[in-house]
């Protein structure tokens, strides 16, 4: 459990930071997927605030998501989290991750314990709204489109089996999945 969220820290490092050298990442829509190489792919949005909300893959089938925001917490306590899309409202819970280097400033992600409720809304739906507690009894609310989300997921996908195709930013193509 240990070894796997020090390399989940070590992906969402890379994933968060904006400018990474190689692979480059390829924007689709309000998405950018970015395939890091050995079956590890993520797919992330970043909202006008500069909140990120993706998912990260790091083998087959071993794929979190996650959100990123300005909010502190303490690591690995779970907290309550209320997620508002077109489908309806639901409860999810999160887990806190520093993903900070060592010797760096904290940087805290909020992993979803309900990864499969997260993938369908991204999937279907055109926005989300995830609602987080704050200490002071108000709450933190970060809203994300989720344009583009479909194809990089796909791209990811594809990472993950090893054949990650180039990523068209045309959307009028027919594709396989």
């Amino acid at each position: 459990m240990r070894i796997r969220a020090v390399v989940i820290g070590i992906v969402l490092v890379v994933a968060t930071h904006v400018a990474v050298a190689e692979p480059k990442p390829v924007a689709i829509k309000d998405w950018t997927f970015i395939d890091t190489g050995g079956g590890t792919g993520i797919a992330k949005t970043i909202n006008e605030s500069g909140s990120v909300l993706g998912i990260y893959c790091i083998a087959k089938q071993n794929c979190d998501a996650y959100m990123v925001s300005s909010m502190t917490c303490e690591v690995g306590s779970k907290y309550p989290g209320l997620i508002n899309s077109d489908s309806g409202s639901f409860h999810a819970s999160v887990t806190c991750r520093n993903i900070a280097s060592e010797g760096e400033k904290p940087n805290y992600a909020f992993v979803f314990d309900e990864f499969d409720l997260i993938r369908n809304l991204m999937l279907k739906d055109h926005t989300v709204g995830v609602a987080l507690p704050l200490a002071s009894g108000q709450f933190k609310v970060a809203r994300f489109s989720l344009e583009g989300s479909n194809e990089t997921l796909a791209a990811v996908s594809r990472a993950m089996n090893g054949g990650a195709k180039q990523v068209s930013t045309t959307q009028t193509k027919d594709q396989t999945i």
